[in-house]
């Protein structure tokens, strides 16, 4: 499961509240369809006590992850081509290393963004079927919750929070 949305817009929140409650007291039954491209297929039983991974992209469990943070917080200047390659580098290296392995071993998999938010930032440097054709042969989520807050609330609550504003998250002048 994906959550997706600007910087601000609660994913994080949402995200554990959904992990709390799946691990908890999730419901005894949840079916997903079968599909080629998942890490298992067929029908999963999803019940309360099952162990849940929460995670974020972009990760900071590569150097292409933590290059992308760098990037991000405008300490360092890289042309959007070579973004768009390392958010493809680290997510790879994400599904290989954790979601996966955790899919496979019948854990919940909880994500705070993955190739969306990559596709809807990255559109705005890059061209989308370039985009589209970099992140095409990644596994894709059984559900996508995309949070639709006004980037002005956005932006206060980051503020509010003691974070500054990031690359993608400049409101235009």
């Amino acid at each position: 499961m994906v959550f997706e949305g600007l910087d601000g817009s609660g994913l994080s929140t949402q995200a554990k509240l959904l992990g709390d409650y799946l691990q908890n007291r999730g419901p005894a039954h949840i079916a997903t369809p079968a599909r080629s491209d998942a890490a298992s297929s067929g029908e999963r039983s999803v019940a309360g006590g099952r162990e849940v991974i929460l995670t974020k992209e972009p990760t900071m469990d590569s150097e292409a992850g933590r290059q992308i943070r760098a990037i991000l917080d405008e300490k360092i200047k890289i042309e959007a081509a070579e973004i768009q390659r390392l958010f493809v580098q680290d997510r790879k290296e994400h599904l290989d290393n954790l979601i996966i392995p955790a899919l496979r071993a019948g854990k919940i998999v909880i994500s705070d963004r993955y190739f969306f938010s990559t596709l809807a930032f990255g559109a705005v440097s890059s061209n989308l079927e370039w985009l589209i054709g970099l992140n095409k042969d990644f596994l894709l989520p059984d559900m996508t919750f995309l949070l639709l807050v006004r980037p002005e609330i956005c932006v206060d609550r980051i503020i509010k929070r003691g974070e500054g504003v990031k690359l993608f998250e400049k409101l235009p002048t």
